[in-house]
Order: structure tokens, then sequence, then C-alpha cells
């Protein structure tokens, strides 16, 4: 491990994620518009989300695994190939006139191992940055290599709509698969440190994946206030997951807007999210702080979901997105801090991918029950967002109150 938090492999890893995210975002802009456009269906945009959630549950487990046993820097460099090259086959399917229905099959295929890939991506990263910083600055490093992320989103999605209309789908396909290349090479730079657990595959490979998945749960259920935590988050998550997927369907029917300001929108989201991890990073919440930042964070959300549900004025919506960021990004940071400075490294992979797995499990079918609702209600997706609201400010409420939770986020 370094000594100094801005060290050159967190750089790297930090640039990596940035350049990669910059062409994921403004492609699922370009992804979901698309299928809005070619079915006009809220159903085929869910059902395409739904795929897309999917791996996180079947793949996730698979991605703490490995990246406890193997090293998690060609784990991260193997699925940004991956992604790249998978990618680059719609570009081709658009450039050779290839009928729609046959576009959008592969779309569905794109959505899931696309997903797939991220799902072994997302344990090896997150394992992996702990490595690379001193334990001590660990909010720190969360904070920073999260606001890079958000702040790729935020230049991705801003720039997403007008791409879409300036560009076309196609092109910007092509930019994204270009992305995941420059991020392998960065990664290639990364000098891992060594760990004493790493194993060659052998013939007990399946007993070994069940034995350090269970663990993994088992660490998360054993914890009280943890428990607690993702049993409300997986309650929270059905509500307020469906939101961003059927964002298009608000700037369209219910404002009228053209896809620019799909653009703007998550932008602003982003933008909350950067100002909340830059408050956590140089508040760098520890103890009975990081609790206080956790509820903060949710009600925050909480009210700007509901101020979004209640289709307000343009600029009131415009600032409601950005409420939603903030207070998100101070919960996330919170908690995963929390996570990563109690677990030992060499278990911090099949955490993480469980944590994803118990919190997310009933995305999926979030994901289709939204699109069929929001089509029953003539496409208004604003009893979506009020649902989400409410959810959001219950838990926060719960997590406000109940000693596990404020205990483990505390570290009593």
């Amino acid at each position: 491990m370094n000594d100094r938090l801005l060290n050159k492999n967190f750089l790297l890893l930090v640039q990596a994620r940035f350049v990669s995210t910059l062409g994921q975002q403004a492609t699922y802009i370009a992804l979901m518009y698309w299928v809005m456009e070619a079915t006009g269906s809220a159903t085929q945009m869910g059902l395409v989300a739904m795929l897309g959630s999917i791996p996180g549950l079947l793949a996730g487990p698979v991605g703490g695994f490995m990246a406890d046993r193997y090293r998690r820097k060609w784990i991260l460099v193997g699925c940004d190939l991956f992604r790249a090259v998978i990618l680059v086959v719609l570009p081709l399917m658009f450039w050779l006139d290839a009928p729609i229905e046959a576009i959008l099959a592969y779309v569905y295929f794109f959505s899931f191992v696309m997903a797939a890939s991220g799902s072994l991506f997302l344990p090896a990263a997150g394992a992996l940055l702990p490595q690379l910083v001193p334990k001590v600055s660990l909010t720190r490093a969360n904070s920073i290599h999260e606001g890079s992320t958000a702040l790729t989103n935020l230049l991705g999605q801003a720039a997403g709509g007008v791409l879409y209309r300036l560009l076309g789908p196609a092109l910007m396909f092509v930019i994204d698969a270009i992305t995941y290349f420059l991020s392998a090479l960065s990664i290639l730079f990364i000098a891992e440190p060594a760990r004493s657990n790493e194993r060659e595959t052998s013939d007990s490979i399946v007993r070994d994946f069940i034995r350090d998945t269970r663990e993994g749960v088992g660490y998360c259920w054993n914890q009280i206030g943890l428990r607690k935590i993702l049993l409300a988050a997986l309650v929270v998550n059905f509500f307020a997951a469906p939101t961003m997927v059927l964002l298009p369907l608000l700037v369209d029917r219910t404002y009228g807007l053209e896809a620019d300001w799909y653009g703007y929108f998550v932008a602003l989201f982003v933008g909350g999210s950067i100002v909340g991890m830059a408050i956590t990073g140089v508040l760098n919440l520890s103890g009975r702080g990081r609790w206080i930042g956790a509820f903060t964070g949710f009600t925050i959300g909480g009210i700007g979901f509901l101020a979004i549900g209640m289709a307000p004025p343009l600029m009131f919506a415009a600032g409601a997105f950005f409420t939603v960021g903030l207070g998100t990004s101070i919960m996330n940071v919170s908690l995963i801090s929390r996570i990563q400075s109690v677990v030992d490294p060499d278990m911090l992979g099949r955490v993480m991918a469980a944590v994803n797995v118990l919190a997310m499990a009933v995305v999926p079918i979030a994901m289709m029950l939204a699109g069929v609702i929001t089509d029953a209600l003539d496409q208004n997706v604003l009893p979506v967002f009020i649902a989400s609201g409410v959810s959001v400010l219950v838990f926060a409420a719960w997590l406000g109150f109940d000693n596990d939770i404020r205990a483990y986020l505390s570290g009593d």
C-alpha cells in the first residue's frame, strides 16, 4: 500500500474510471432514447433496464469471488476489453441498416452481457481501491474516486442528449468502445500489491465459490446494523431504481422537452453528487459523523424525489434533481467507507458483491413493473417519483432512530 493518498496507482484507477464512464453515460442516453423512439413503449424501456440489472444478481457473487482470489487488476482489464468488443457490433448494425427488430434483439443481449461484465468489474474495483491508499484516507479516497466518476457522469450526461441529436446513436457507441480500450490501457500500468491468499483454479473451484459467497452473505447478515440497512435499501431501491430509467418519459411526456433536457436533468443529479462527495471528502466523516451524514443524505434525497413527483416548474425540478444527487452521494460514501474500513482486505471483494446483491435483489422486477404500470397510467411517471420519495424518507426515519444502524455506522 502507498503512504500517500494521491499516488500513481490510485490516480491511474481514477483516470480509468473517468474515461470509461464518460462514454458509458452518453451511450446510456442514446440507448434509452433509441428504444423510446423505436418502440414508443415504457414497457420495452423497462425490459431493457431489467435485462441490464439481472446480471448484478447472477454475476455479482462471481465477481466478488474472483476479486478475492485473483489479481484484481487483470479482472478490470479483461472486463474493459470485453465491453469494448461487444459494443462495436451495435454501430455496425446501424450502418448496415439492420431491421429494427434485429437491433432491438441485440440491445436486449447487449444490455445483459454488458451488465454482467460490469458485475465482475465493480467488486474488483471496490476491493482494489483500499489496497492503493492509506486506510486513514479511505473516506477521502472514496470521495475522490466517486467524485471523479460523478464528474464524468456529469459531462457524459450533460452532453449525451445533445450528442444524440447531433451525432446519432451509432457514432456514440463507437466513442464508448474507444473509452473502454483507453481505460484498459490505464489499468495496465497499476502496480497491484500482492495478497497472501491468491490461489489458482483447482478441482474444488465450485466448492470454493459456494463457500466464499456464503461467507460474504453471512458477514453482511451477521452484522445487525448492516443487515437492517440492506433490508431497507431493498425496499428503497424497488421504488427508486426505475426513476432514472423512466426519465426520458418525464422529459418528453410531462415537460414536452427535447432529449437535451434528459442530459441536463441527469447532469444536475450528478452535479449534486459531486458536491456531496466534496463535502464528505472535506469533512472526512467518521464515527458518529458518518451516521449523521447517512441520515442527512437520505432525508435530502427523499425530499428531492417528492419534489420531482409534484411536477414543479422546470427550474424547481432541476433543483430537485440536484438535491437527489447531493443526498444520495453523502449516503453512499458514508456506507461504503464504513464497510471498507472494517472488512479484511482479503474478504472485501465477496462482501462488496454480497452488499450489492442483497440491496439490489428486487431491482429487475421493479424495472419491469415500473414500465408496465407507467404504460397503464398513460405514461405518467410522476407516481414513481412520489413512491420513491416516500420510501426514502421512511428509511431515513428508521435510520435516525434505530440503535443498531446508528451503532454500525458510528463504529460503536
